[in-house]
This record gives C-alpha cells, structure tokens and sequence, in this order.
C-alpha cells in the first residue's frame, strides 16, 4: 500500500468510525421511549401502549378456543387494565379487590381487599355493604346513590366541608367504578390505587406492606406512576403527590399539576429532551428533582389522550401529541403536536400542528412507528408524526357502542396495531401498501345477546401472549406452553 492510499484507507476507517459513533449514540425509540425503567410495568405498559419487542398473536379464534391459553371467569367487572410481572398477572376487581392469577393456567393465587370506606368508621363500611347489594356500578347505580347508606354518609361527609362526588357517591356517571386505575409494579411490589382514594403496596405473594387514604387522589381514575422508587399520584383535577414507594410516606406534594380538560389524566414518565421528565395531563413538562414546571404544551382530554416519543431524526428532541377532546362532548376534538428541546437551562415546547379531524372526546392516541394513530371507534386516522398530514385511514371500523369512551385501548405490538372496543371487539391491524390490513378480528362471546361481554381496559402484552380484562373473564391470548 502507497503512501496516499494509506492516508485515503484511514481517512475512509476514521470517516465510518465517526459515523458508527454517531449512530450509536442516538437512542432508538424503544430506549428514548422508555419511560421506566426496566422491569417496571403499568398502565399500557410503559405509558405509551408501544410493545416494540412483543408480538400480537394472530390466528386465533375465541368462538373455536384456537389460541386460547387460558380464560379464567373474575369475581366482578372493573374498567382497570391489567400488568404482567413475571409469571403473575395483576388486575382488579369492583368494588375493592385486588386479584392475582398465575400466568401459566390462569389460576388465581390470591385476592385482597383494598377498602377506603373501612378507614372511614362505621357508616363507611355500610356504605361498601350498599355497594355490593345493589351492584352499583351498573344498572343499580340509581338505587345505591338513593340507598339509606349512601345517604347517612353523603351527610356526614358534607358536614365535614367534604365533596361526596370525590368518592362517586353522587355521581354523573353510570354508576361507581371503584377499580378504574391499572395496577404498577416494579417487578417486586405491585401498587394499587382505587377511585375511592385507597393506596397499597403488596408483594408478589399479596401480603399488604402499607396502605393509605388520601382525599386528594380520591375520585379520580388518574393511574399510578412508579419511577425509581416513588410512587406519583394525580390528585383530582390538580396537584400531584408523591410516595415513598417502599413505604407509603409522603416525599413530596407539588401543586397546580394539572390532570389535563377532564381531570383524570395520567401523567407519564418518559425522557423528554434528553432528561426523564414528568408530563402532566395538562401538558406540563415537570422537573422531577424541584417539580419546577418547565414548559407547558397542550392539555389532554383524558387518561390515553397523551403520548410522547423521540424525534425521528433529531437528537435530544422530543414530540408530545394530545387530544384536546371536551370530555362528554361530541364536538370536533384538536390533536396538537409539539416539538420540545433544551438549550442550555431553558426547555422550548413550539407547536407543529393542529389538525381537527376527528369527532369525539376521550379516544385515544398512539405513536405508529412515523404516524400518529387515533380512534373514536368509528373512524380511525394515521397522522403524520411531523406534518399532521392524513397517511391513510378506516372509515368504517363499526367498533362504536353507548359508552362515552367507546375505545379503551390502542396498542402497538411489534408490526400490528391492536384496536380494544368497549362492545367487545378486538382488532388487529398491519399496514400494507394500499393502506391498512386487517389480521384478525373477534368478538368476547356473550352470554347475554342483549349484553355483550365488554372491554373496558387496555390490554397488556408479554412475549406472544396478550391479556384481555373482559367485564366478565379474563384471558390469555397466544401460543405456546411458557408465558
């Protein structure tokens, strides 16, 4: 080799050095969307609904048992999703309980009692007993809101300069849905909050470590967030408190967090600009040393109305989404779109785009590799991550129902879209060059015609299996022996 193509060979050697170096050192979207760390589970997985290293099982069939590992009736309905840690699956169940279930068979190890109306005296634990005499939750809503119970303790409560609906005991809705909030779990404690304002931490084996009752969180279907051992709980329409998550102690409470337009918004924990952050509900990029509110992006309609994910070509720039939706309204809802970054101290959120292209409220949004995904359950769009252009869409997916919140879920497992409908249905999704391929599509069987068995939790997803919370069942989805 002469003189000059040496200096040429490491030239192109340095050249091809410099650039692995580069690549390597810009975060992939699993790592920067990583919103946890590894081993730490929670509502839709990481926060996103993004199982970029799991695979959707397709091929099955609920009406056959094709595909069906395992399907296991529960005690009660609940609208709480569900996590898997290990071989245990955690979910729950009205009006208090707190439920454990072999991965493998399906089988439930054990079950707990999570009750706030205990704490609360006597008229506290009669109010529990009306709950479950007169199925509150669903068609005798009516009678448990009028029943002498409800009534003694909405007056004491009153009394004590106390608001009754906190504790959905002179509630709007269609009934009291106590075990509206996913489980977390840092794969040696799982962590339960209930609607009611109860807070617990079990072992994997259900023996109780503390307990709490804190009106602030009552009310509130905001799920629990575990990042490096605190636990962070959205109080009711604004302000967020912090716990020791091995103790149940308070380490800190930092006010006017907002819990975005609907007041249940769950926060996520993700890395935003480079540095894990706390996004609020209402938008706010929050430091998480001083609780400091960073930059302010825009507020979100409900629990899967925010997501956020790296910038695909820039470093150390992230993109939040929101859905802007009026909770209970069937106006036009904005999905905004913003870019953030850090420069020296100062964090910038700019906004990109709004595109007002959906009807609806609490539908949720997902990050599909470049497009945006959104759903209201009779349309579902993909938005350009960058430009908020349409890329393509299902106009007709007939997946809607009476609920307000007809979409509980939207996940993203490997290549497949996964769609979870209220009135049962479940969908996959895979994109192809005309547009969007359905892989599967099946129905939870009902017992009822007039009442079929409903979805009212997102899914949760682990190696090829998937786990559906039913109002009635739940099930385990895949193939295979080992969970």
């Amino acid at each position: 080799m002469n003189a000059w193509n040496g200096r040429v060979f490491w030239f192109n050697v340095l050249c091809l050095t410099a650039i692995f170096i580069m690549w390597c050192g810009q975060p992939s979207q699993a790592q920067e969307r990583l919103s946890v760390k590894e081993g730490v589970v929670g509502y839709r997985g990481d926060g996103t609904g993004v199982y970029p290293k799991e695979t959707a099982p397709t091929g099955w069939d609920l009406a056959t048992g094709k595909g069906v590992v395992w399907k296991t009736p529960m005690p009660d309905r609940s609208a709480g999703g569900v996590i898997v840690v290990g071989k245990r699956v955690f979910t729950q169940s009205e009006p208090d309980n707190v439920l454990c279930l072999d991965a493998a068979d399906g089988k439930i190890l054990w079950q707990k009692t999570c009750d706030r109306f205990a704490l609360l005296g006597e008229k506290g634990a009669a109010v529990r007993e009306a709950f479950l005499r007169t199925r509150g939750y669903t068609g005798g809503h009516n009678e448990f809101f009028r029943s002498p119970e409800v009534e003694a303790f909405r007056s004491v409560w009153k009394e004590a300069g106390k608001d009754p609906r906190q504790f959905w005991l002179d509630s709007p809705h269609a009934g009291a849905q106590y075990t509206a909030c996913t489980p977390c779990s840092d794969g040696h404690r799982v962590y339960v909050k209930m609607v009611s304002g109860a807070v617990a931490a079990y072992d994997l084996d259900g023996n109780e470590l503390w307990k709490i009752a804190d009106d602030g969180v009552a009310g509130s279907w905001s799920n629990p967030v575990l990042y490096e051992g605190r636990l962070y709980l959205q109080r009711n329409k604004e302000g967020l408190l912090v716990l020791d998550a091995a103790t149940g102690k308070t380490v800190t409470e930092v006010p006017k967090i907002s819990a975005g337009a609907g007041g249940w918004g769950t926060p996520m924990i993700a890395r935003i600009a480079g540095v894990p952050r706390l996004l609020s509900a209402g938008g706010q990029i929050v430091d998480l040393q001083t609780g400091a509110v960073l930059a302010q992006t825009a507020p979100a309609a409900q629990h899967t109305s925010l997501t956020v994910t790296p910038h695909p070509t820039q470093p150390n720039t992230s993109l939040i989404f929101a859905n802007q939706g009026e909770v209970y309204s069937k106006n036009k809802a904005h999905i905004v779109a913003f870019s953030v970054v850090q420069s020296n101290e100062t964090v910038t959120a700019t906004e990109l785009w709004r595109q007002p292209e959906i009807t609806g409220n609490c539908f949720p949004i997902v990050v599909w590799r470049d497009w945006l995904v959104v759903c209201n359950g009779q349309r579902l769009v993909c938005f350009g991550l960058l430009d908020g252009a349409i890329k393509t869409e299902a106009p007709k997916l007939n997946l809607n129902s009476s609920c307000h919140h007809p979409i509980p879920g939207l996940s993203v497992v490997g290549d497949i879209l996964v769609v979870a409908a209220h009135n049962g249905n479940l969908v996959g999704l895979r994109r192809g060059d005309g547009g969007l391929v359905e892989v599967f599509r099946q129905v939870l069987p009902a017992s009822d015609p007039k009442k079929p068995d409903e979805i009212l939790g997102t899914p949760f997803f682990s190696g090829n299996r998937m786990y559906v919370r039913s109002g009635r069942n739940m099930y385990c989805i895949g193939a295979g022996n080992t969970p």
